[in-house]
């Protein structure tokens, strides 16, 4: 099937940016050059800018303009770049879960978490972060998504208001804009105790970013703007603090609130002189190098032992798994009595708890509206023997976990079940050991 006149101008404009890496000039006639930070019009031999002295082959800027023709020069390069990684990171994250015996039916909609996302780098805790210096999942969370749905809405996003702030403020400083939002957003999150992934936090930076644009210019169409934008923000934290929907509030608030900073420090218009561009050349390679970086040590401690997973050969994993014991909620070790409260739908579960780890919370236990309905089966007849079933819940999905204590005269849920049974639970469970 021929190609379109578009695909086959892009090609060819492909096959002549490669040629240029190799050194390869083809058969074309050489022509004058153009300075990539000045703009002015230098000699066809010229290894330097006679206007602003750039090295025409070695800069900052002179290997920028090459990488930019990869995906086309007017083309909303590094936009394009962005909906790809996270693309091939959602085919990663679905192989990483089958290859562990998930990924079945229909979790490519919304099922890809657990073990297999940890791995990859999604954003954990603060003290994880601390004790495992762990600081590139930050980077890495930004590329990974939760399933088919998540990463839809959040591309269709991107390919909204990427290619307007990018042709806005030029290639580098978009994507210094949209990495630095974006890990700023997952750093906050940790520091409330979450787990989380998503380029939702980014693309609350690129919100932030058009919201302090129309702040500095006048006119109907920028207060329109405004208003629509602010309606949009509004509606998408009213879902997520309403848990309709698993949403990171926390994420989301950091990067709008450091796009609309950035918004205001960055001039609303691309480089004008050659200060300018050689400075949003440097912003742009920084936050190219850290993404780069970021992933390489992801693919490094890909195979690292989970916090709890092997205490014995990892004391490191072990403290970690303290650590988040001790950060998440009260001291809670294998076999406390807890009261585990999930989102997305909300629910309580009571019971024993026997691992937790960044995959998720295992747990022999009910709901808490089933048990008045548990009391009543243990107490008939032939009825001594029935246990509670091993329950696992994503870690995604806990808000919180609190041991099973009593509060002031409101007795616990071992008490009452003591009470009515005659025993507490550990001692009931006991018997199923």
């Amino acid at each position: 099937m021929a190609l379109s006149y578009e695909w086959q101008r892009r090609l060819e404009r492909w096959k002549s940016t490669m040629r240029g890496f190799f050194g390869g000039g083809g058969s074309n006639q050489p022509r004058p050059q153009i300075c990539p930070a000045c703009g002015a019009l230098v000699g066809i031999s010229a290894t330097r800018c006679h206007e602003c002295g750039t090295n025409l082959r070695f800069s900052l800027a002179a290997l920028s303009k090459k990488f930019s023709g990869v995906f086309g020069e007017h083309e909303a390069p590094v936009t394009t770049t962005l909906l790809i990684a996270n693309i091939i990171m959602l085919g990663v994250s679905w192989m990483a879960l089958a290859a562990t015996g998930g990924g079945g039916g229909l979790s490519i909609l919304w099922g890809l978490s657990g073990v297999a996302q940890y791995r990859l780098g999604m954003s954990i805790p603060l003290p994880y972060l601390l004790e495992g210096h762990e600081w590139w999942r930050v980077v890495t969370a930004m590329f990974l998504h939760g399933g088919l749905l998540h990463i839809g809405f959040n591309m269709m996003a991107l390919m909204q208001f990427g290619p307007a702030i990018e042709e806005l403020y030029g290639s580098a400083r978009y994507l210094f804009i949209y990495v630095l939002t974006g890990a700023f957003g997952f750093l906050v999150s940790a520091g409330f105790g979450n787990f989380s992934l998503g380029a939702s936090g980014a693309l609350l930076g690129l919100v932030g970013v058009m919201l302090a644009v129309t702040t500095k210019r006048g006119g109907a169409y920028m207060r329109d703007l405004r208003s629509r934008l602010i309606s949009s923000v509004v509606i998408l934290f009213v879902l997520g603090f309403s848990h309709l929907m698993a949403m990171d509030n926390y994420a989301h608030g950091a990067g709008l609130a450091a796009g609309f900073v950035l918004g205001k420090i960055f001039a609303d218009r691309q480089p004008m002189n050659s200060g300018e561009r050689k400075r949003a050349y440097a912003l742009g390679w920084l936050a190219g190098l850290i993404v780069v970086a970021s992933f390489v040590l992801m693919f490094i401690h890909y195979r690292d032992p989970l916090p709890g997973e092997s205490t014995q050969s990892s004391p490191v994993a072990g403290k970690s798994r303290l650590l988040y014991t001790e950060y998440k909620a009260q001291p809670v070790d294998p076999h406390s009595i807890v009261v585990v409260s999930l989102h997305s739908p909300k629910e309580k579960v009571w019971g024993e708890l026997l691992d937790i780890n960044p995959s998720g919370v295992t747990l022999r236990g009910i709901d808490l509206n089933s048990f008045d309905h548990f009391i009543r089966q243990i107490n008939e007849p032939d009825g001594e023997r029935i246990g509670l079933p091993t329950i696992f819940f994503p870690m995604n999905r806990v808000e919180r976990i609190s041991l099973d204590e009593p509060t002031g005269s409101i007795p616990s849920m071992n008490e009452l079940f003591a009470r009515k049974i005659g025993r507490s639970l550990t001692d009931y469970l006991a018997q199923f050991a």
